[in-house]
């Protein structure tokens, strides 16, 4: 008899995990996104913000995106304490999202996610970060401010999920390099509008800025 719970329990108690490959539209959303925050700031016209008199451009960034898939693969609660990369390039900043369902059908949906971020800006004041802009008592906008950090110009991506029986649950991790969100520092330079973003890398990158699988 307990031989027959056992096994229907292990029966109705259902789990599913995977790591989800972003495709290039996946991928191009999230650039455009970014870079589309980023040409707002550049344009003074997010408000409560001053016009960035230098905003440079993201461009998407392979090891980050591997970076990015190892932390979503462990279905985080928190960022990923480790800020380095194997090439050791630069140090790098993470944003983590976590979505719950009860429709197991659901599927994620990017620039939602970007609005959502974008929309801390109304809880943010320009300055220097600081501690307390990170404190669990103040309302949220590490995200936003990750956005319009011009001198992050990496971007990396990832998506993992996590089905235990009727809830599903969708993990987004984003790296940026160089690190975003540092204390002490301004995300941009403030002044008269650029009404333009810079290309900090290569002009082939910021010409072609979205993974190199999408433009096999």
């Amino acid at each position: 008899m307990y031989e027959k719970i056992l096994v229907l329990f292990l029966v109705l108690h259902y789990t599913r995990s995977a790591l989800i490959e972003l495709s290039c539209s996946d991928i191009n959303t999230f650039i455009s996104g970014q870079n589309a925050v980023r040409q707002l700031v550049a344009e003074g016209k997010v408000e409560g913000l001053p016009p960035a008199a230098e905003m440079n451009s993201v461009v998407w960034d392979e090891e980050l995106a591997a970076k990015a898939e190892k932390w979503a693969a462990s279905y985080p609660k928190s960022v990923d304490p480790d800020q380095t990369i194997p090439s050791h390039r630069f140090s790098v900043s993470q944003s983590i999202s976590v979505f719950l369902s009860n429709d197991l059908n659901y599927q994620m949906d990017f620039e939602k996610l970007q609005i959502m971020w974008f929309n801390e800006h109304e809880n943010y004041t320009y300055g220097p970060f600081t501690q307390e802009t990170i404190s669990p008592s103040h309302p949220p906008v590490g995200d936003f401010v990750q956005m319009i950090w011009s001198d992050s110009v990496y971007l990396g991506c990832a998506m993992s999920e996590n089905i235990e029986d009727e809830l599903k649950k969708i993990y987004i991790v984003c790296e940026y390099g160089p690190s975003a969100n540092v204390l002490g520092q301004l995300p941009y330079k403030a002044g008269k509008a650029s009404n333009k973003l810079l290309c900090a890398t290569d002009e082939n990158r910021c010409e072609n800025p979205s993974a190199k699988k999408c433009y096999e």
